[in-house]
């Protein structure tokens, strides 16, 4: 998976500059299994939910995206 689908908006899984709805610039930091969410074995595949980091450029704050085992949205969330 390369994008992420959130309502209309797209975030791409690369690590290049994006803007979001609000004009604010942004870019992916990294990308973790949610290890607090045990596996799961889909078609013979093990599948997971990743948390995927990004990062706003003029604040410096981030945000994470969860995206559950098969590749669909779960959450929005800034890391405490």
């Amino acid at each position: 998976m390369d994008k992420i689908l959130i309502g209309n908006n797209t975030i791409n899984i690369t690590l290049g500059t994006q803007v979001s709805p609000l004009g604010k610039e942004f870019r992916m930091s990294g990308t973790a299994k949610n290890l607090e969410i045990p596996s799961k074995i889909i078609n013979g595949v093990e599948c997971w939910h990743w948390i995927h980091s990004f990062k706003y450029l003029k604040d410096e704050k981030y945000f994470n995206i969860e995206i559950g085992y098969n590749n669909e949205f779960i959450r929005k969330y800034e890391p405490i």
